[in-house]
């Protein structure tokens, strides 16, 4: 989420943006503070105390969240009257230093800037005496077991590491408090599951660094479990749920990668085949991940046939298929060494990331010509069915010809690739332009141009666009931009045109807008071509904007809105 604070209006539901102007007027924003950078926290009294949680940094809302049962939509009236009030704070603050006034009258609910709550809490802790923090946090954790739970795991003792099912039970109580009676965790309650999940993902990073490595795999695992469970019970249509999964599992690969104890890798390599093993993460991308962390643990044969005797029923599927024969590889790699291994590449290069190693593994041995023939054979088996890989096989045919330095395939291939435009590795523009001499590239590039403005089933105006801007034919700009038009077009190389070509532009603008507002309403819109009828003027074009506005507002006299946005133009 990222949006204007000065335009959130444009982002809101009309409906819920009047109730919320209502709440802010009838002054239901109790309380605004800042309760650290750019971190916000508002009470607002509602059918009950509810309390808002705002992210803005830099005049941009970046997160937004309210402890009401509002479900519908990202932002609820409470928030909305949150947003009216700071808005105004920043006004008058901004107002205020820009004039001078002094002694200029407040609102009763002040925006408090000038300390943020952390701050006050630093400041605290800073002088407070150890021993009387001490017995504080002890008369905590004896009354409040959701406090004593989060000191346990933010601070675990490395010689007695808290077992998984105690960072279950943590989790388990954050989940069934946010499911109330419905026993279903709805969209506006997943933002304060995260909050208090992420509080414990932090615990096991904690532990992780000072190198209390079973700590963290147990707290890791833990979320793993209880957040993948939640998802059969929960609106995670933000992700905010599934996220905890995969950063947990993030962090058990990253643990598997630092000097464990011998006790400690065969935890982790033993939770990863149980996890598997009772499908646990059944159904997602996870539980094949599983025998992927496992396969980073193993460490003899005898390991490695536990992982191996599980992949042939992985073979539901060619995706399933393939991910169990690249594991297979890594692992014959790992405890049999290069040769088995290329073996066993060359034997699968139907599997197109095993190619690619195949490929690869060619280049390093400087066997261009292997090399190129795994990527030809690459095109012409993908060619009919996978159309994405054969473009992956002429980047590796590039890869290769820059390898050899092999100026005429160099060219022909980036030459291909840069027509194709599908997920661009390189700078393929750069590419051409370093290997044709200075004499050859006009017309090279001026042919490349024509075949694109020939596509047979679309004009990719941004690749025609690069060539002649690098260049410089700015008359052959201007031609393709009037040939294929759009607000968001023109824009885009108007930096390019308006010094010499300022009229043209502005008649494009003019004629665009008209078309868009044949076609979209919405206020939104209506944002959007009076922001070009502003771009007309700034081009000199006054006149023409004025004609455009007067023929808009006879042209559409009943859309209120327009009318209302014209006027600020």
């Amino acid at each position: 989420m990222k949006i204007p604070l000065n335009q959130f209006e444009q982002y809101i539901d009309e409906t819920i943006l009047k109730r919320g102007l209502t709440y802010f007027k009838k002054g239901n924003v109790v309380e605004v503070e800042e309760i650290d950078s750019e971190k916000y926290e508002a009470t607002v009294d509602g059918s009950e105390i509810y309390t808002v949680r705002l992210k803005i940094s830099k005049g941009m809302i970046e997160d937004a969240a309210c402890n009401c049962p509002y479900d519908a939509g990202p932002f609820c009236k409470h928030i909305a009257a949150v947003l009216f009030f700071i808005q105004k704070e920043e006004l008058v603050i901004s107002r205020i230093k820009n004039s001078g006034e002094v002694g200029s009258k407040k609102p009763k609910t002040a925006l408090k800037k000038s300390v943020s709550i952390l701050e006050k809490v630093r400041d605290v802790l800073d002088h407070v005496p150890q021993n009387e923090l001490k017995q504080f946090i002890a008369l905590q954790c004896e009354n409040s077991t959701d406090f004593r739970n989060l000191v346990l795991a933010t601070f675990a003792n490395p010689r007695h590491a808290e077992p998984k099912s105690f960072y279950s039970k943590q989790i388990k109580l954050i989940l069934r408090s946010a499911s109330g009676r419905e026993k279903f965790i709805f969209r506006n309650k997943s933002y304060q599951v995260a909050q208090q999940v992420n509080v414990i993902l932090m615990a096991a990073k904690k532990q992780a660094e000072q190198k209390n490595y079973l700590s963290a795999i147990n707290i890791a695992c833990a979320i793993m479990e209880e957040m993948c469970a939640a998802l059969d019970f929960a609106d995670d249509s933000d992700g905010s749920i599934g996220s905890f999964v995969n950063f947990a599992q993030e962090l058990l690969f990253q643990l598997a990668k630092e000097p464990l104890t011998e006790d400690n890798r065969m935890i982790l390599l033993n939770y990863a085949l149980y996890a598997f093993e009772k499908n646990i993460f059944e159904g997602w991308d996870w539980h094949l991940d599983m025998l992927k962390l496992a396969s980073t643990l193993i460490k003899d044969e005898s390991e490695a046939k536990k992982i191996l005797k599980l992949l042939p029923g992985l073979e539901s599927s060619k995706y399933h298929k393939e991910q169990a024969q690249i594991i297979e590889y890594e692992i014959i790699h790992k405890i049999n060494g290069d040769l088995t291994a290329q073996q066993f590449l060359e034997k699968h290069l139907d599997n197109s990331t095993l190619r690619a190693t195949a490929i690869n593994h060619a280049i390093e041995l400087l066997d261009f010509a292997h090399a190129s023939q795994l990527a030809k054979d690459g095109i012409q088996q993908d060619e009919k069915s996978y159309p994405g890989l054969v473009v992956e096989w002429y980047n590796w045919l590039l890869k290769i010809a820059q390898a050899e330095g092999n100026k005429e395939n160099i060219i022909k291939y980036a030459r291909f690739l840069y027509i194709k435009n599908f997920r661009p590795t390189q700078d393929y523009y750069q590419v051409l332009k370093t290997h044709i001499s200075e004499e050859d590239r006009p017309a090279f590039m001026f042919t490349l141009a024509k075949e694109l403005c020939e596509g047979k089933t679309w004009v990719n105006i941004d690749l025609i666009a690069k060539i002649y801007i690098q260049e410089k034919w700015w008359p052959r700009l201007l031609d393709v931009l009037k040939q294929h038009p759009s607000l968001n077009e023109i824009e885009n190389y108007e930096k390019y045109l308006a010094k010499d070509y300022a009229n043209d532009l502005i008649v494009l603008y003019a004629y665009e807008i008209k078309q868009h507002l044949e076609h979209f309403t919405g206020k939104s819109h209506y944002v959007t071509v009076c922001k070009y009828i502003r771009r007309m003027i700034k081009l000199g074009g006054i006149t023409q904007a004025e004609i455009l506005i007067a023929e808009l507002r006879i042209k559409y006299k009943q859309r209120k809105t327009l009318l209302e946005e014209l006027a600020k133009v």
